[in-house]
């Protein structure tokens, strides 16, 4: 997962999720402003829900999925490409479309 915002926009570049659990809940504490500069008061937050092996944002998981991770196999991780590295081990290939598999039919509900 990558949040937005760089120097001064936000302090973080990336927000990495490593336990597969939902749903999660981002705070904003600080630095937060609307599109004029002005600061918000308070502190912001967003919830959301994770669905593993869901790549192509159609749900539930379903062969598109895997068709989506099939399609980027061996190619070099970047920002584009890490959300089919479905388990995590720094490369996509075969293991990842059996991730994306043993997930079938999940969705947010």
């Amino acid at each position: 997962l990558e949040a937005g915002g760089r120097g001064s926009e936000a302090p973080y570049d990336r927000i990495f999720v490593t336990k597969k659990q939902t749903p999660l809940q981002l705070s904003f504490t600080t630095n937060i402003q609307d599109r004029s500069n002005t600061p918000l008061g308070g502190d912001r937050d967003l919830n959301f829900h994770l669905v593993v092996g869901e790549v192509n944002d159609v749900s539930p998981v379903d062969i598109g999925d895997m068709i989506a991770v099939r399609k980027h196999i061996e190619r070099p991780l970047d920002k584009e490409t890490a959300k089919y590295d479905i388990n995590h081990d720094g490369v996509i290939h075969g293991g990842d479309i059996g991730a994306v598999r043993r997930k079938l039919g999940n969705k947010v509900d």
